[in-house]
């Protein structure tokens, strides 16, 4: 990047913090017990940073972990001790070794404390993991600011499946929310060309937490698990079901349910995506083997935000999508070829002007979506 864009870029996030109070472009979580309420009989509230650590059950300043960490609750544990080490009581944690080892300690007991609240509250209900993609925030902190947040979406979507069981008399659902650090950063006439850049700089936070989940998987009790993704939401899906990443070790063997898996707006290419769509930590899918994933991509030819995207320079691929390049038919040809016994399936959704908002409550209420519910809880 020359000095000048550089120059013109800072310029920009200058002027959209001082007319907006934008003051980082990390989705944090730290203070979700204080601003978010949830019946975990109901919904539980899985939260990761960028790294895919996953957030105790404590209230800290969002302020704190991006100021002193760069948005990584490793790096704000190690500052912070004190507080620390009152999270560590928390969870009964005692502290031995070194500061690394207690870290981990503790990592490994929050997630037994979220698996073993989900084996609880979901036993005999269909379990529903939502997922969102990029640029969304969970709460925000300026009140002038308008953008719908990752709950709000959530929430929306959830109405529309719960009515779907309801009238379809399928059994109830227990929805778990997965959010993650998409990065965020205000849409405006100052930011508009920075977002591509943010949006390369989100994929490998989606990788992270995808793959830290499979801690929670392979701890489930539930056999038969729905997962449905939003736009980048796609990376998270992805790198918990296979290894899809060839630059990273997986080491943490992928679920063994019966997962239905399904892409809403997939901010990604199709085929480059499910390269190794077989790897699955440590265990190999053959074409010959059962699959025990189902998945269902969910496109629309007139979503304008991923035809830009699929079309701006040096951005990521978001063809799968919008079918540009027909690319979800595509993939669709490349599992019959290559793993003939797996179930993948395309479903368009369209309003009648053939457009429909890039939102996930927008895909969730739009004609096809009906198919997807099918697909989800009638075929699995």
């Amino acid at each position: 990047m020359t000095t000048l864009k550089r120059a013109l870029l800072a310029s920009t996030l200058l002027l959209s913090q001082a007319f907006f109070g934008q003051v980082h472009d990390h989705a944090l979580f730290g203070e979700h017990n204080r601003r978010v309420s949830f019946n975990p009989a109901e919904v539980y509230h899985i939260r990761l940073d960028k790294n895919g650590d996953f957030y105790p059950n404590s209230y800290i300043l969002d302020s704190q972990i991006v100021a002193s960490s760069g948005a990584s609750l490793r790096s704000w544990a190690e500052i912070h001790k004190d507080e620390f080490a009152s999270i560590l009581k928390t969870y009964k944690v005692k502290e031995s070794g070194s500061f690394q080892e207690n870290f981990n300690t503790l990592q490994d007991s929050i997630i037994a404390t979220i698996s073993r609240e989900i084996n609880k509250n979901a036993q005999g209900l269909s379990q529903t993991w939502l997922i969102h993609g990029y640029r969304k925030r969970l709460y925000h902190y300026e009140s002038r600011n308008t953008d719908a947040t990752s709950l709000h979406d959530n929430q929306e979507v959830e109405k529309v499946i719960k009515q779907y069981c309801t009238v379809n008399q399928i059994t109830k659902p227990y929805f778990v929310h997965v959010y993650w650090d998409g990065r965020y950063r205000f849409l405006n006439i100052y930011t508009a060309l920075s977002l591509p850049g943010l949006f390369t700089k989100a994929i490998p936070n989606a990788q992270n937490c995808g793959y830290s989940l499979r801690k929670i998987f392979n701890r489930l009790d539930n056999s038969n698990v729905k997962i449905i993704t939003h736009s980048t939401g796609t990376y998270v899906g992805a790198n918990l079901l296979f290894d899809q990443d060839g630059k990273r070790v997986y080491q943490e063997p992928a679920p063994r349910q019966k997962i239905s898996w399904a892409l809403v707006a997939s901010a990604s290419p199709g085929k480059k995506l499910f390269k190794r769509y077989s790897q699955r930590g440590g265990r190999q899918l053959t074409p010959e083997s059962i699959d025990n994933y189902t998945i269902i991509n969910v496109y629309n030819k007139g979503d304008n935000v991923l035809i830009i995207n699929s079309i701006w320079p040096f951005s990521p691929s978001s063809s799968l999508g919008c079918n540009r390049w027909r690319s979800s038919f595509k993939l669709n040809e490349f599992f019959s070829e290559n793993y003939p016994s797996s179930k993948y399936l395309d479903q368009a959704v369209f309003h009648q002007d053939g457009q429909v908002p890039h939102f996930f409550n927008n895909y969730a209420n739009s004609p096809g979506f009906q198919v997807v519910l099918d697909v989800l809880f009638k075929d699995s």
